[in-house]
C-alpha cells in the first residue's frame, strides 16, 4: 500500500498531473473535495473501489444516512475519474481514504486531485 500525495488544482487548472503506478490499495490524504483521477493502460477494463470506513452517518438535515462502497470501473486505454468523497464516511481514523485495484500494476495509473 502506498500513500499517494494529493494534488491541489486551482481556478486556472493545472497541466501536470503526476500520476503513480496503482498497487493492490493505495491511500489519499482525505478531504471534502478529492477526486482520484485513473488512466488505465492495461489490456483489460480496471475497477477502481472506495470502502467506507463507517456504515452510517448522521447528516444535521437527513439524519442517519447509510453510505456503502463505491466504485468506478474504466475500460481499456480510458481515464476516469471517481469522487467527490465529502462524507466523513470514507475517512479513516488516520484521516486517509484507501482504495483498491482490480489490476494493480500493470499499466494502471492514480493521481488524487483536490478541486
Amino acid at each position: 500500500m502506498a500513500l499517494i500525495a494529493v494534488q491541489q488544482c486551482t481556478e486556472g487548472g493545472d497541466s501536470d498531473v503526476v500520476l503513480t503506478q496503482a498497487q493492490t490499495s493505495d491511500t489519499f490524504a482525505w478531504s471534502p473535495s478529492l477526486f482520484i483521477y485513473i488512466q488505465n493502460d492495461h489490456g483489460s477494463p480496471t475497477t477502481i473501489t472506495v470502502t467506507d470506513t463507517v456504515g452510517t452517518i448522521n447528516d444535521p438535515i437527513y439524519g442517519d444516512v447509510v453510505k456503502g462502497t463505491t466504485s468506478v470501473t474504466v475500460a481499456t486505454t480510458k481515464s476516469g475519474m471517481i469522487g467527490p468523497f465529502k462524507s466523513n464516511a470514507f475517512k479513516s481514523s488516520e484521516g486517509l481514504l484507501t482504495i483498491t485495484t482490480s489490476n494493480f500494476n500493470t499499466g494502471v495509473f492514480v493521481a488524487g486531485i483536490n478541486f
